[in-house]
């Protein structure tokens, strides 16, 4: 069977590697691209036309909507993805197969992807009213969900493993330079590499409360082993350079945690 070829646009970095990351995950769909705007995404659906298209709706120029106007063959089944729930109407109205309103969970994606599957497979997007009807349905709960589940553990070997990109990765602690947060997402700082996965800076915080990793603002955590120096801040704060020269931030709210880390409290 083909795979369910597939485009991304969103202009946000985050957002869009973390959605290329959920579908690559899943063996039946092919990735075919990943737009930073809509501008890009017109170029690119001149040469080929997605089976899926995971679209952003407010973006700098063109928006999603706009993006959708313009192409002269629309993709069989259209997902939009936005921070915002006003959009809701206008999406089904755009024939959208579903509406997925970030932060989302895991389950909500995979649920919406389902969908996409099924309307490329039956080429019937169904009744518009009934599709409104189970929209605000799942909105009114949505909201209420766990924004993702554990995704990481750690081994006997003293390595994280995490899911990423349909893989099972064994990252090493001590190779680990730092964690940081961005949108419902973090960023693995690992030896001269980034990786991206759907996790939560609380919930990697928690699982290496025993390790040698620190909170130090409320989007970074850090691994002692790579500090090298700390000055103070004319916030209150720390400035913290690692051995590879990288400075992060020292929240005034951590700044004592910190420090008594090292038996400087």
């Amino acid at each position: 069977m083909s795979k369910y070829k597939t485009i991304v646009v969103d202009d946000e970095p985050a957002a869009r590697e973390g959605l290329a990351a959920l579908l690559q995950a899943d063996a039946e769909v092919e990735v075919i691209g990943i737009c930073a705007n809509a501008l890009e995404a017109i170029d690119l659906m001149q040469h080929t036309t997605p089976d899926i298209l995971f679209l952003d709706i407010q973006m700098p120029e063109v928006n999603g909507f706009e993006l959708l106007r313009s192409l002269a063959v629309a993709p069989p089944a259209v997902a939009f993805v936005t921070a915002y729930d006003q959009y809701a109407i206008a999406a089904f109205e755009h024939h959208a197969i579903d509406y997925l309103l970030k932060p989302f969970n895991n389950d909500r994606f995979r649920n919406c992807l389902a969908k996409c599957k099924s309307v490329v497979e039956q080429k019937n997007q169904g009744d518009l009213s009934e599709k409104i009807r189970q929209l605000l349905q799942e909105q009114a709960t949505q909201k209420e969900e766990k924004l993702i589940s554990p995704v990481t553990s750690i081994n006997a070997l003293n390595k994280l493993s995490i899911k990423a990109n349909g893989k099972i990765l064994l990252l090493d602690l001590n190779d680990i330079w730092y964690f940081e947060a961005e949108d419902y997402y973090v960023n693995i700082h690992y030896k001269s590499q980034r990786i991206l996965i759907r996790d939560s800076i609380k919930n990697l915080e928690q699982l290496l409360a025993e390790k040698q990793f620190c909170r130090i603002h409320k989007s970074s955590l850090v691994n002692l082993q790579k500090v090298t120096e700390l000055e103070n801040h004319f916030n209150g704060g720390l400035i913290m350079k690692l051995q590879n020269n990288t400075e992060l931030k020292v929240s005034k709210n951590h700044k004592q945690t910190l420090l008594e880390r090292f038996g400087l409290g």
